[in-house]
């Protein structure tokens, strides 16, 4: 974010990389949901990836545009560092900068909005929720005031206890003890007494010492 009362703008470096970011993003929509080959009429490309709906569409136009900003602002940063102050250019570049960043701010505001949307659709999705439960730490920072509508998704129909200890089990069924071990760890003083979560955890002990006792 660009620190209005500091004056400072966000490196050059810093830029290139959420670009980067950005881009891998956009190009990794596409290895999931089809191509938009006409916005206005709707024509998506013909394969066998998922037609985007409404929302998805929003978020995947959302990231794009997101990219060409960053890109845009990552060169004025660039003209701004490598310019005399004094010149019509370097001060141009900062007053396109300025107006440029706040843009961003709110086009990443309106992203995390989309997010939230669609995270109803697939609150149900097990990968999904491992990925909320593991980077949730990161989220917090990201979401900040609004995190706690991700839990209140992710828990609609069930306890987040629950949520933690399916997806624990879901590590189990795959051979992931050590990561199902870790997920039940994070909630073990607030679960203490749950049926389901002591049960899982003495089934994955069992387990684990068993493949020791086998090695």
């Amino acid at each position: 974010n660009y620190d209005e009362e500091k004056g400072k703008f966000p490196t050059f470096s810093t830029l290139r990389k959420i670009c980067d970011l950005l881009y891998d993003t956009k190009e990794n929509f596409h290895l999931l949901f089809k191509r938009v080959l006409n916005p206005k009429k709707k024509i998506f490309e013909q394969s066998d990836k998922l037609t985007p709906d409404e929302m998805e569409l929003m978020l995947m136009n959302n990231i794009g545009i997101l990219f060409h900003r960053v890109m845009v602002a990552r060169e004025l940063r660039y003209i701004i560092d490598h310019y005399s102050v004094n010149t019509d250019e370097y001060k141009e570049a900062k007053v396109s900068l300025d107006t440029n960043l706040y843009k961003l701010d709110l086009m990443f505001q309106r992203g995390m909005e989309i997010i939230l949307e669609i995270l109803h659709k697939y609150r149900s999705n097990m990968l999904l929720q491992i990925y909320f439960l593991e980077h949730r730490t990161m989220l917090r920072k990201l979401f900040k005031k609004n995190y706690p509508k991700i839990t209140d998704i992710l828990t609609q129909d069930s306890s987040l206890t629950d949520i933690y200890v399916e997806c624990a089990r879901y590590y189990m069924r795959n051979g992931w003890y050590k990561q199902a071990k870790a997920i039940l760890k994070s909630i073990s003083r607030n679960a203490p007494q749950n049926k389901e979560f002591i049960n899982l955890l003495a089934e994955i002990n069992e387990i684990t010492d068993n493949l020791i006792v086998q090695i």
